[in-house]
C-alpha cells in the first residue's frame, strides 16, 4: 500500500517540502523544520535546512531483511539554534524525529494530504557558528532490548516460551511415552524450576527428565501438575529426589506346555496393554498332576534393583472340586508362587520376584486335579500381562522439562502457535507496538506455519525476531508512520499498488539475481528436539531442470536450512508445481529462488508516485525497453524492495514477484 494520509495526488512540477519535526523527549513540544517557510496545521515551519538529506531503505525479500539509514540534517545556526535544541530545559536529544514530505503550496490547513516518510531519534548534535547538524537514527523500537526479561524472586530468568506442548503423564510403560513436545525448564532453587515469565498459574506440567538411554522423556512421579508465579515467572517443583518409576515390556517371549494345556493369544503378555491377555487352559476328566505352561521372557536391560510383575487372573467352571492352580515368577534366584485353590478368583492378582540384574524371566502356571473317577474339570487362566519396574532417585537437575503450554497471544486471545504470531505477540507484549500490524491479515489467512520457540538466556531481541522472519518467511519493517509492517510474496496478484509506464519513470537499468542465489536442491531440517541439538524431521526438494538450464554443479544451488522453531509448514515443493508459494518454507523460498528474477531500478519522475512504500506492489506497461530481457512487462507485478528518498527526487527498486 502506499503511504497514507488522505488523497495525496501532486502533479508534476510541484515543489516538495520537507517538514521536520524533532520532539522533546516527553513529546510535549517539537521544533518545526522545513527547506522554505510553510506554515501546516498553524505551526511555522522554519525554512532552514540547508542541505538534501536522503533517506535510503530496502527489504531482502530472499532473506527475509529490512534496513533503514540514518540522515543527518543541518540547520542555519544564525539564530542560535543550537541553543534551544539542547542544555538548560531543552530536552529534545533521543526525542523522536518524524518527517512529512509536502507538495501543496501556500499555507495549508492540515495534514491530511502530507504523508509521513521518516520516524527517528535524534542521537547527538554538532554546531558551529554557522550551522547546526543533526544526526538522526531511524527508529527501531527493539533497539537495545532483550529477552527474557522477567525475574523471580531469586532474580532468575524466566523463559520465554511459544508454541502448543504436549507431555506424558502417569506411570506407564516407557515406550508408550511417545510425546516429546517439551520445553526446557531452568533450575531455580533446591527442587524448584522456572517454567517461563508471567504472573498467570499454567497448568499440564508433565515434568519430566529426558532419559539418553531411551530416547523418551519420563514423567517424574509426584511432580507439581500446575505452575505458581514467584515474582514475574512461573515455577514447579519435582519433589522426592527427583523419584521416578519406570515401567518396561520384555522384548521377547516363549512357550512350552505340558500334554493337555493349550496357550492362546501368547503376544498379548508382552504387548503394554493391561486390559488384553492370553488364555492358558486345560480341561477333561479324570486326575492331572502340575500340568505346566512355561513363560521365557527376555529383558532388554538390566537395573541394580527391579521388580519382575506377573498380573493374572484365575477362572474356573462350576462344580470342580479338589483342584489347585500354582502360579510362580522366576528371576534370577528370586521367586514368588501363588497357589489357587478350587474356589474362583474374579480379580486380577500380581506376583512379583525382585532381583539385581537380570535380564530374563520365566512364568509357570500348574493345573492340579486329585478327584478320581470321571469328574470333569475345566482351568482357565488369563494371563495379562508379565512388565519390569524399578525405581530411581536421580541427582539434582540443571534443566527439566515441561509441557505447558506457551504464551497466549497478547493482542487476541489463544494460545499462539503460528512463527508469525509469535513475531507479532513479542512486538506487541515487550516493544508495546500494539497497533494491528500492516500486511498481518493478508499473512494470517495465507500462513499456517506452525511452531515451538523457547528462549532461555537473554538475547538482543531483534535476534529473535530476525529469526522468526525468515524461518516464518516474511519481513518486517517499522513503516515511515511507525507501524509495524509485515512483507512477503503472495500466491497470486490481481491489482497493483502503482501503475506505471515509461513517462512516470527515468535511468532505468534492468538485471535479475545471480545465479549464485539460486535454489536447486533444499534440505530443511526442522521440529528441534527439547533436549539434543539435533532436528526430529527433515525434508527435501530438488529441481534438476534449473540445475541443467543454468549449467550449475552438483555443489550449486545447495542449501541447507536447520530451522530451530519451525515444526510445521515445512513445504515439499521447491518449483510450486503441486501447490502455492506459501504452502511452506520449501515452496515459499524455491518460489523466490528457483530461477533468475528480474530487478529493474529507476528514478521515479513523476511525483504521484513519489508515496510508494517498501512492499507496493507495481506494473509497467509501455516501457522502453519493451522487455525485460525475454519476459513481457505485461500480467507481471514487481514489488518495491528499495527506495532512495531526497527533497524532489525518488529512486527505486523493482523485483518482479510473479509466482513461478
Amino acid at each position: 500500500m502506499a503511504l497514507s494520509q488522505g488523497s495525496w495526488s501532486p502533479t508534476s512540477g510541484m515543489r516538495e517540502n520537507w517538514l521536520v519535526q524533532v520532539f522533546k523527549t516527553d513529546e510535549s513540544a517539537f521544533q518545526a523544520y522545513s527547506f522554505f517557510d510553510q506554515t501546516i496545521n498553524s505551526i511555522a515551519y522554519n525554512g532552514i535546512i540547508l542541505n538534501n538529506p536522503t533517506i535510503r531503505e530496502s527489504i531482502d525479500i530472499f532473506n527475509s531483511r529490512s534496513r533503514i539509514s540514518n540522515l543527518s540534517i543541518t540547520l542555519n545556526n544564525s539564530s542560535n539554534e543550537a541553543e534551544t535544541l539542547l542544555f538548560g530545559s531543552n530536552y529534545y536529544l533521543n526525542g523522536d524525529v518524524k518527517i512529512f514530505s509536502n507538495l501543496q503550496s501556500g499555507t495549508i490547513a492540515n495534514f491530511n494530504n502530507i504523508p509521513q516518510i521518516y520516524f527517528g531519534r535524534l542521537e547527538s548534535l554538532t554546531h558551529d557558528d554557522v550551522s547546526v547538524t543533526l544526526s538522526i537514527v531511524a527508529k527501531r523500537p527493539w533497539d537495545n532490548v532483550v529477552i527474557p526479561n522477567q525475574y523471580s524472586t531469586n532474580n532468575n530468568i524466566g523463559p520465554v516460551v511459544y508454541g502448543d506442548y504436549s507431555g506424558n503423564s502417569g506411570i506407564n510403560f516407557i515406550d508408550t511415552y511417545t510425546n516429546s513436545n517439551y520445553h526446557p525448564a531452568l533450575y531455580e532453587s533446591n527442587q524448584e524450576f522456572s517454567d517461563q515469565g508471567g504472573t498467570t498459574n499454567l497448568s499440564n506440567v508433565n515434568a519430566a527428565e529426558y532419559s539418553k538411554k531411551y530416547n523418551k522423556f519420563i514423567p517424574y512421579i509426584a511432580a507439581d501438575s500446575s505452575t505458581t508465579t514467584s515474582n514475574n515467572i512461573q515455577t514447579f517443583t519435582v519433589p522426592n529426589n527427583y523419584f521416578q518409576q519406570y515401567y518396561e515390556k520384555p522384548t521377547a517371549v516363549s512357550n512350552s506346555n505340558d500334554s493337555g494345556n493349550s496357550v492362546s493369544d501368547l503376544n498379548n503378555v508382552i504387548d503394554g496393554n493391561l486390559s488384553n491377555f492370553a488364555t492358558v487352559s486345560n480341561s477333561g476328566t479324570g486326575v492331572i498332576s502340575n500340568k505346566t505352561s512355561t513363560f521365557s521372557f527376555t529383558i532388554s536391560s538390566t537395573h541394580t534393583i527391579s521388580s519382575f510383575v506377573a498380573r493374572y487372573k484365575v477362572l474356573t467352571s462350576s462344580g470342580v472340586t479338589d483342584r489347585s492352580t500354582v502360579v510362580s515368577i522366576t528371576s534370577g534366584s528370586k521367586t514368588d508362587t501363588n497357589t489357587h485353590a478350587s474356589t474362583t478368583n474374579d480379580e486380577s492378582v500380581e506376583i512379583t520376584a525382585i532381583d539385581q540384574g537380570t535380564t530374563s524371566a520365566t512364568v509357570t502356571i500348574k493345573f492340579t486335579h486329585n478327584t478320581l473317577g470321571t469328574e470333569s474339570y475345566n482351568f482357565v487362566v488369563r494371563f495379562y500381562e508379565m512388565f519390569v519396574t524399578y525405581s530411581v532417585y536421580g541427582e539434582e537437575q540443571e534443566v527439566v522439562y515441561s509441557a505447558t503450554d506457551g504464551l497466549s497471544k497478547s493482542f487476541s486471545s489463544g494460545t499462539a502457535t503460528k512463527l508469525h504470531d509469535f513475531h507479532r505477540d513479542v512486538c506487541h507484549r515487550f516493544l508495546g507496538l500494539t497497533d494491528t500490524p500492516v500486511g498481518y491479515s493478508d499473512l494470517d489467512s495465507d500462513r499456517n506455519w506452525e511452531g515451538r520457540a523457547w528462549v532461555l538466556e537473554q538475547i538482543p531481541i531483534k535476534n529473535f525476531l530476525d529469526k522468526l522472519a525468515f524461518q516464518g518467511g516474511f519481513v518486517y519493517t517499522y513503516s515511515a508512520a511507525g507501524v509495524l509492517k509485515y512483507i512477503y510474496v503472495k500466491n497470486t496478484y490481481s491489482s497493483a499498488d502503482h501503475a506505471l509506464d515509461k513517462n512516470d519513470i527515468s535511468n532505468v537499468s534492468i538485471g535479475h539475481t545471480p545465479t549464485s542465489d539460486l535454489i536447486t536442491d533444499i534440505t530443511v531440517n526442522f521440529n528441534k528436539h527439547p533436549a539434543l541439538n539435533v532436528y526430529r524431521s527433515q525434508a527435501t526438494a530438488t529441481d534438476s531442470t534449473t540445475r541443467s538450464n543454468y549449467n550449475l554443479s552438483n555443489s550449486d544451488g545447495k542449501y541447507t536450512f536447520n530451522l530451530d522453531y519451525l515444526t510445521s509448514g515445512q513445504g515439499a515443493d521447491i518449483d510450486v508445481s503441486d501447490d502455492d508459494p506459501n504452502d511452506g518454507f520449501i515452496n515459499y523460498y524455491g518460489n523466490l529462488r528457483l530461477q533468475p528474477r528480474v530487478i529493474l531500478q529507476s528514478t521515479i519522475v513523476n511525483p504521484a508516485h513519489f508515496d510508494m512504500e517498501l512492499g507496493d506492489i507495481v506494473t509497467f506497461s509501455n516501457m522502453i525497453p519493451s522487455k525485460a530481457f525475454n519476459k513481457s512487462f505485461s500480467s507481471r507485478y514487481f514489488m518495491v524492495t528499495a527506495l532512495s528518498r531526497s527533497s524532489g527526487k525518488l529512486d527505486a527498486e523493482f523485483l518482479d514477484v510473479t509466482p513461478l
